[in-house]
């Protein structure tokens, strides 16, 4: 069944932990199944300001044809459609948070990556999740 969320824009201030833990942006998904991650790789800590996590990525990005779009100033909808693909869900998530579609990493139960092509219904489905 297909959902709207709301992302209401977010503050340079706000930390990735409250993000992940507060927003119906993650709500929305079964716990542990979306991190957001540093240019590194490495998962993001908790503590980190999202400020601070999207100078790291527009620092990293300048030798990038694609540079960071800057955060949303109003609130974002977002259609999660069981049938849409994880990738566009990426895209659609990271740019609500004024971050590249790189920063937002979508994880099976076993912690491997989705294929980008995998539609949301099969994700949830392997999380033994309802979407």
């Amino acid at each position: 069944m297909k959902k709207t969320l709301t992302v209401k824009a977010k503050r340079d201030d706000m930390l990735v932990g409250t993000l992940e833990s507060d927003s119906p942006l993650f709500k929305a998904f079964p716990a542990g199944s979306v991190v957001i991650v540093k240019p590194s790789g490495a998962d993001a800590r908790s503590d980190m300001e999202l400020g601070t996590l999207r100078k790291e990525w527009a620092e990293a990005r300048k030798t990038k044809a694609a540079p960071v779009k800057a955060a949303p100033a109003e609130a974002v909808e977002i259609d999660v459609n069981p049938l849409g693909t994880i990738g566009t869900l990426k895209e659609r998530m990271a740019e609500a948070l004024g971050l590249p579609a790189e920063a937002i990493s979508l994880r099976l139960p076993d912690k491997t990556v989705p294929n980008p092509q995998m539609r949301i219904a099969s994700f949830y489905d392997r999380w033994g999740a309802t979407g």
